[in-house]
């Protein structure tokens, strides 16, 4: 289900299709001047981060969704369709019942700044007004 790789000195996991770890290490030592690489918090953390940054360019794609996992609600599948059809918003799966903290970390990341831009382009009741037309 996992496995690690090392590439330019930074440790990756990939971890259904998705890799975390290389990210940070990157992005800091472009960002640091001294060439330092930050140390990460963890790696809940350091998803967390990375799922913000996947919505901005999302985001600047113009390509709205939000991560779900777990089990689904009876409505979700109504639900999903309301927001696309109606706000462009697709819902993506990105795990089933059993996550770890990178996928909870990087789902919250990316939910936060897409809920904002969601309700930013679309009014703040965005999410009640789907949820009531599905019936949830």
């Amino acid at each position: 289900m996992s496995e690690e790789s090392s590439r330019a000195g930074a440790t990756v996991a990939t971890v259904m299709g998705r890799e975390f770890g290389a990210w940070s290490a990157r992005a800091d030592r472009e960002a640091a001047p001294d060439g330092r690489v930050k140390q990460i918090e963890s790696p809940e953390v350091d998803a967390y981060e990375q799922g913000k940054r996947d919505a901005l360019a999302a985001i600047a794609r113009d390509s709205l969704g939000l991560e779900t996992y777990g089990y689904p609600a009876p409505c979700r599948y109504k639900y999903a369709q309301i927001l696309r059809q109606d706000y462009k918003v697709w819902l993506h799966e990105v795990a089933g019942c059993v996550i770890d903290e990178t996928i909870a970390g990087h789902a919250r990341g990316y939910n936060e700044v897409m809920h904002a831009e969601i309700e930013r382009r679309h009014g703040p009741k965005v999410f009640e007004k789907a949820s009531r037309k599905a019936g949830c």
